[in-house]
């Protein structure tokens, strides 16, 4: 496999975004014309034939070298050149002296030349051959240029980069540059660089010939000069600069299968659709240029550049006698065209194959300092993206052989997916992506983080419709994320300079703020305030202030998370802080960093608990939990503490989660937990500590929290999506109870009708990457497919989903009116009890709940004929179909038993004198929850 940089040029000049193919051979060349010649001027007069690409304009590019105005306005036309010529172009400058055979693949095949294409995939053919006038000093490049800066958006320039990364590991003395003109970028009109991408002569192209003086050179136009393989191998590995001389002749031929210049296209690259070079630099040509510099620079400026030939392409619009042949005559290559389309086919096999055996999820976004070419000032914050691989022996997945982490910008991590869109070549694409953290909500980052996970892994597997180069691209890119390092590293301090720890006590590091967010920030020990302050880069307020006295714990990060070894993961060791509050989990550069600041905190904890004047944390893990808050007082323990506040940019997206006291994800190969086991465990744990307030201690409250947290880690497609209908319902209502049982102890509920949405709307629990709030579960998904409630205050808000949010999987499909009574709020309006709903006994227990719920608050006055019925009831009424309050009741009356329902039937026998009342609803909460006595038994589960 060998590197084509025409292609490069192509892709990297002319703003290709795209890195998909990178092996293919063969050099930009170039071919310039400076001499009048009486034969070439007689047949510039001739009709070009359809042989000679009529509706392509190639001519010669005249300077001054002398002055090296290399600007568009310093340069004129000069004689046109003619592809597939019946002889030899001569040409003459000031450097360089010579003669070029330009050879075309066209659509009506040249009868001179013919017999060169038979049988070879090549599109263009370049001979040339010449001596130099002038001795070059130095490298003589020989490459691409346009003629103007092209202003490259952030997301452009960081697809070029990637591609120049790839050249510059295949290609020694690569040299390229987006471009510095007059006056904007530079201070004189000499001073200007061009964009470019040149290489070496003398390594970069196909053939290359030195005849010494007084020999016979090779004939242009012959099939091969006689270069051997061996000669090849040694001059393309570029390992010694060539010297050049005036004396000697040089004969040098390149070619390419790549680019078509009669259709002006980039074509058969694997991995890159046919695209048309217009819409890569718009009207812009492509100058084919050879120089030297005059004294070795950084920049190729003008003034430094030897230039010793120049040649003009561009296309021109199609005459009709071109249109009409096109029309009527097919070009004939289809047996290589066919050998072509089964190259690319095995290798999008292969490609499938090799990705087949990664498994990998992006469960994070981070974000990172950069310092990278382009940011703005010292640096800014980017976005990057977390991926977790697994690396498997073969496509089984029988065998691990490796656990790793990788971390790709955000222009590394969409490229994948840009390569698989048919809008890649569109003005205006549709999807866009977040680079800049200050440009985009942490909302919003989340969302594609999602988005972008499912597309890879849709990419990974897919077999669609999409075209066949796109898929290849696409795979290639993908490919790129799940083997090669981190894309991050080089442009974020964190991991490039691996900084240490600086000032005494401060550092850089890694945090984790909630499962699916990370972020580089600063870590300052504060000694003086006995505190540790976390600081967002660029920021001078901290964002996160733990007092060293509220530390219990200071450990390597658990091996709960699964975390894969620095080794592979960049280098990144883990500890974690643990308060009453939160576990903190940070990640440093080195190990001798991870053991100083365990040391210096540890040793702070100690100084502070041997003055005695300060409660510490871990002096009240063993005492009862509802002695920590008046113990540490509303300062060192606030409500606000005991959720983490996500999404937290705008008032519409943030977001209080009530089980992120620890991360729950578990990176790897970890076991997925049943979910419905989860959910129960922690309900059952919430009411015992709920009934016995004075004797739960703190450790098991923390219990309780982590095994919420754990709730997280589920795989939601496996099990939550996977599941029955009754167990999804059994799941969504046990899940609904445990965030009210959870607002209970930690004391987060409501206190006003006023601040209910604030508890019912604004807490929420993560399932695997997705939030529920209270109210979404209850309106949104338990109670979807019934009618929407009637608002029973102005300020309570009903949410709803969008059709396209990804939590509309979940929704229940079947309305069922019991459901009213198997939510329970726990209001004083509400029983005091609660039952743990499994799938396999859910019909028995809406019942159950029914005729609990309808007995205890259903009553009967036979004095005033009226019937009391709970206030929800009213709210829910469209859910019964019934117009008429009788008719409800009458369809409730068989929950009822005994003298309630005799009394209930017997009024309802006078639908004349009949009242139907609804109970005021008390908004305030019980102080007392048991479970209900409903008792799992064989009948239960033999009649369900």
């Amino acid at each position: 496999m060998v590197f084509d940089p025409f292609v490069a040029i192509g892709m990297i000049i002319l703003m290709l975004g795209v890195v998909a193919y990178v092996g293919y051979r063969s050099i930009l060349v170039s071919a310039p014309v400076y001499v009048q010649d009486e034969k070439i001027e007689m047949r510039s007069q001739l009709e070009k034939q359809m042989w000679h690409a009529p509706e392509l304009d190639i001519c010669e590019m005249l300077m001054s070298n002398s002055n090296n105005k290399m600007q568009a306005s310093g340069m004129v036309h000069g004689q046109t050149i003619w592809p597939n010529a019946d002889v030899p172009i001569p040409f003459e400058n000031e450097y360089f002296h010579g003669k070029l055979l330009f050879l075309l693949r066209t659509q009506y095949e040249c009868p001179k030349w013919q017999k060169l294409f038979e049988g070879k995939r090549r599109l263009f053919w370049i001979q040339l051959q010449g001596q130099f006038k002038v001795k070059p000093i130095g490298t003589v490049y020989i490459g691409g240029e346009i003629p103007k800066k092209m202003n490259l958006g952030f997301l452009t320039r960081g697809m070029v980069r990637i591609l120049l990364s790839l050249l510059n590991c295949l290609v020694v003395g690569l040299h390229s540059s987006l471009g510095y003109c007059y006056p904007k970028d530079v201070v004189a009109p000499e001073e200007e660089e061009l964009p470019h991408l040149c290489f070496p002569l003398h390594s970069s192209v196909d053939e290359f010939i030195c005849t010494p003086a007084g020999q016979v050179p090779p004939e242009l136009g012959s099939e091969s000069f006689g270069e051997t393989k061996e000669s090849r191998a040694l001059r393309k590995s570029g390992k010694q600069q060539y010297e050049y001389n005036t004396k000697d002749t040089y004969t040098f031929s390149l070619f390419s299968f790549h680019i078509d210049f009669e259709k002006w296209k980039v074509v058969n690259v694997p991995g890159m659709p046919d695209t048309s070079l217009k819409n890569f630099w718009e009207t812009m040509p492509l100058r084919i240029i050879a120089y030297s510099l005059k004294k070795p620079h950084e920049r190729h400026i003008a003034r430094h550049k030897q230039y010793y030939f120049c040649m003009k392409l561009s296309p021109l619009p199609p005459s009709p006698k071109a249109r009409a042949f096109s029309n009527s005559y097919k070009f004939d290559y289809d047996d290589e065209e066919s050998e072509f389309l089964k190259d690319e086919e095995a290798h999008h096999d292969q490609l499938r194959e090799e990705l087949a055996v990664y498994v990998f999820t992006i469960p994070a976004w981070i974000e990172y300092f950069s310092t990278t070419e382009g940011a703005k000032g010292s640096g800014e914050r980017r976005v990057a993206y977390l991926f977790d691989i697994l690396e498997y022996t073969d496509s089984t997945h029988s065998t691990l052989k490796k656990h790793r982490f990788a971390l790709h910008t955000a222009v590394q991590t969409n490229l994948a997916i840009s390569l698989l869109k048919e809008d890649l070549d569109a003005d205006e694409p549709n999807e866009h992506f977040t680079i800049q953290t200050s440009t985009s909500t942490s909302y919003g980052i989340d969302k594609e983080r999602c988005r972008i996970q499912r597309d890879l892994l849709h990419i990974a597997v897919d077999d669609g419709n999409t075209s066949l180069s796109r898929k290849i691209a696409a795979k290639t890119a993908l490919k790129r994320l799940l083997t090669q390092k981190s894309s991050v590293v080089p442009h974020a301090p964190f991991f490039s300079t691996r900084p240490g720890i600086t000032n005494g006590n401060q550092g850089q590091i890694i945090r984790m703020l909630w499962d699916s967010h990370w972020r580089n920030e600063w870590l300052v020990l504060d000694v003086k305030m006995k505190q540790i302050k976390f600081f967002r880069t660029q920021s001078s307020t901290p964002c996160l202030t733990i007092g060293i006295a509220d530390i219990f714990d200071v450990t390597p990060a658990s091996d709960y998370l699964n975390l894969p070894p620095p080794s592979n993961s960049d280098g990144m060791f883990w500890f974690q802080i643990e308060t009453l509050h939160h576990v903190h989990c940070i990640a440093v550069a080195s190990l001798g960093e991870c053991e100083f600041w365990h040391r210096v905190i540890v040793a702070e904890m100690d100084i502070i608990s041997e003055k005695g004047t300060t409660l510490m944390a871990h002096d009240l893990i063993s005492k009862p939990y509802n002695q920590v808050a008046p113990l540490l007082g509303k300062q060192r323990f606030s409500k606000a503490h005991l959720v983490n506040t996500r999404f937290e940019d705008t008032e519409d997206t943030k977001r209080n989660i009530l089980n992120d006291r620890r991360i729950g994800v578990r990176f790897g190969s970890s076991e997925d937990l049943d979910i419905c086991d989860v959910v129960e465990q922690a309900l059952r744990m919430g009411i015992l500590l709920k009934q016995h307030p004075n004797m739960c201690l703190t450790h098991e409250v923390l219990m309780f929290l982590d095994v919420a947290a754990s709730i997280k880690q589920v795989n939601s497609k496996r099990t939550l999506a996977a599941m029955s209908v009754p167990d999804r319902t059994a799941f969504f209502l046990n899940l609904y109870h445990l965030q009210v049982l959870h607002g209970h102890f930690v004391d987060t509920l409501p206190t006003s009708k006023a601040s209910w949405s604030t508890f019912f709307n604004g807490v929420a629990y993560d399932v695997s990457g997705y939030i529920f709030s209270p109210a979404e579960i209850e309106h949104c998904i338990i109670r979807a497919p019934l009618p929407s409630i009637k608002v029973p205050f102005t300020s309570y808000i009903i949410p709803e989903f969008d059709s396209m949010d990804p939590r509309c999987m979940f929704q229940l499909t079947s309305a069922d009116y019991r459901l009213n009574f198997a939510l329970n709020p726990t209001t004083r309006s509400s029983v005091n009890v609660l039952t743990i709903y499994h799938g396999f006994a859910l019909e028995h227990q809406l019942n159950f709940m029914a005729r609990l719920v309808l007995s205890t608050l259903v009553s009967a006055d036979m004095r005033k004929h009226t019937i009391y019925l709970p206030r929800m009831i009213e709210w829910c009424q469209q859910d019964f179909n019934q117009h008429q309050p009788t008719g409800i009741v009458r369809i409730l009356v068989s929950f009822l038993d005994g003298d309630l329902r005799h009394n209930v039937e017997q009024l309802l026998n006078q639908p004349n004198k009949v009242s139907i009342k609804y109970l005021s609803y008390d908004y305030s909460f019980q102080t007392t929850l048991q479970l209900s006595s409903w008792k799992i038994s064989p009948s239960n589960a033999a009649s369900s």
